[in-house]
């Protein structure tokens, strides 16, 4: 659903300020002209993928952002290519960077640093897990979506994905990239694999925590020069005085030097200094928002491809609200590896920990069915956010419009055949004409905005029928042999 807009990027969207600057082009703040909603617009000139180590047909940064589906990783919406540059709109995350925070705060306590460091630890094994490299993380490129220190409720989100790309685990890579204080020393040699990530997250771990970088000097030469020697201090008394030995065992595992040595981004995330600080934060889920959630998931009752379609452009364009925070924190509560996504166990004991209640293994098997919309055997974030959000609220005239409006290519209020297959990204007539007998009122042959709207508010308020009574040997069997095809098809 993400895909290059043919139209003048300056009739979609209105610039409203300058946010960001770079060698190879800007950021600007921008208003979608027709939802009202912000977006962030990046613009990169075409002349940079020549720095790119792959084939340089397309700009990596918009293949992988169109790939990716994590709560810590920007969303991209759609892209626009004109003469001289590509164009991307993404996200629009208005609390500044992590690196202004540090500014602001020099150093951090121990929890809050945990709190940081497990998001971008879980971003990080996200991506890795899609052999993805990200070369370049810093405070910079980590934006603030929320903070309030009094609570430790911090979300962030990782950015800029210019110097990212695919990795092969049996090739090294190649291309020196990266900033100088964040930058591990195998790059620097030209020859590295991702845990190059690990190592710069090494970096933010020490700062966060004692306020300053472990690799230091007057210029940039002489710091690349020290991260070349991998020596730093972890013993100085006036800067680890109050910090906790299972802190500093795991910056030394980050940032060991030899980098077949080094820890994984999934052993960070179960290292003792996280897991210490991520267990013992408690659960501020609501146990009623919680029931209603369950109730959306159990209840979800979209049939049609089209209806399906339009929750998931509606989920991934239209934007937080609270009720999508509330969900993000539902998440990551059941994602107990801390990956980015759910799995079978994970989802059954989401339900039972988080939201209180048993779930047998026939509804599981709805549940996975409805929600594991790719077949690939996990839950994504937005996978969930399709089914756990308030359909009535979600599918609102106001939304139904923004979804019809962008499917509606050519602007005549109406969606045509090719529209239709151009949303469902099939060139097959056969689903169409279907549809169009089902829901064209008035026969022309073509979906009006009424006729679609009537087809999504058949989702809402829908209860479905509660199956029919089986032995839990039964339903263990059922549940589980669907569960399993869709795992072994994966």
């Amino acid at each position: 659903m993400i895909t290059e807009n043919k139209a003048r990027v300056e009739d979609k969207y209105k610039i409203l300020s300058l946010i960001g600057k770079g060698s190879y082009g800007n950021v600007y703040k921008v208003q979608h002209k027709s939802s009202k909603l912000f977006r962030a617009m990046k613009i990169i000139k075409k002349t940079c993928i020549a720095m790119q180590d792959d084939d340089q047909k397309f700009l990596k940064e918009i293949e992988i952002l169109i790939g990716t589906d994590h709560p810590n990783i920007i969303k991209i919406f759609e892209y626009f290519i004109d003469d001289v540059n590509y164009i991307l709109i993404t996200e629009f995350i208005g609390g500044g960077d992590l690196y202004n925070a540090i500014t602001k705060f020099t150093k951090f306590s121990e929890e809050t640093a945990a709190s940081i460091m497990y998001q971008i630890f879980s971003a990080i094994c996200y991506l890795h897990s899609k052999n993805i490299v990200h070369r370049d993380i810093k405070p910079e490129n980590i934006l603030v979506e929320n903070w309030s220190l009094k609570n430790e409720d911090i979300s962030l989100k990782i950015i800029d994905f210019g110097t990212s790309n695919y990795f092969n685990p049996n090739n090294k890579l190649s291309l020196k990239i990266g900033s100088p204080y964040y930058i591990a020393p195998e790059v620097i040699k030209n020859e590295y694999d991702e845990k190059c990530d690990i190592w710069s997250c090494g970096v933010l771990m020490y700062i966060l925590i004692v306020g300053k970088p472990p690799f230091y000097g007057n210029s940039v030469s002489e710091i690349m020069e020290n991260v070349s020697k991998g020596k730093y201090d972890i013993s100085s008394t006036k800067l680890f005085k109050n910090v906790s030995e299972k802190a500093k065992s795991l910056i030394k595992q980050l940032l060991t030097f030899d980098y077949k040595k080094r820890i994984s981004a999934t052993d960070a995330l179960n290292s003792e200094w996280i897991q210490f600080f991520h267990n013992n934060k408690t659960s501020k889920i609501n146990p009623q928002e919680a029931a209603e959630v369950l109730d959306n998931i159990k209840n979800f009752n979209a049939k049609e491809k089209l209806q399906h379609a339009t929750i998931a452009y509606i989920v991934h364009f239209i934007g937080a609200t609270d009720e999508v925070k509330i969900l993000k924190k539902m998440f990551k509560e059941m994602d107990e590896s801390g990956d980015g996504r759910l799995n079978y166990d994970e989802l059954r004991k989401g339900f039972e920990k988080i939201m209180g209640q048993n779930i047998t293994d026939i509804e599981l098997e709805k549940v996975i069915m409805d929600i594991d919309q790719d077949r690939n055997g996990y839950i994504e974030y937005e996978e969930f956010l399709r089914v756990a959000l308030n359909k009535n609220k979600l599918l609102s005239q106001k939304n139904l419009k923004i979804a019809f409006d962008n499917f509606d290519v050519n602007g005549d209020g109406k969606l045509s055949a090719d529209e239709i297959k151009k949303v469902l990204g099939t060139s097959n007539n056969e689903y169409f004409d279907e549809l169009i007998k089902k829901i064209d009122m008035n026969g022309d042959g073509e979906i009006s905005f009424d006729e679609f709207s009537e087809l999504m508010n058949t989702i809402i308020n829908v209860k479905m029928p509660k199956s029919k009574q089986v032995s839990q040997k039964e339903a263990s069997q059922i549940g589980r042999g669907t569960f399993n095809k869709i795992m072994m098809s994966k």
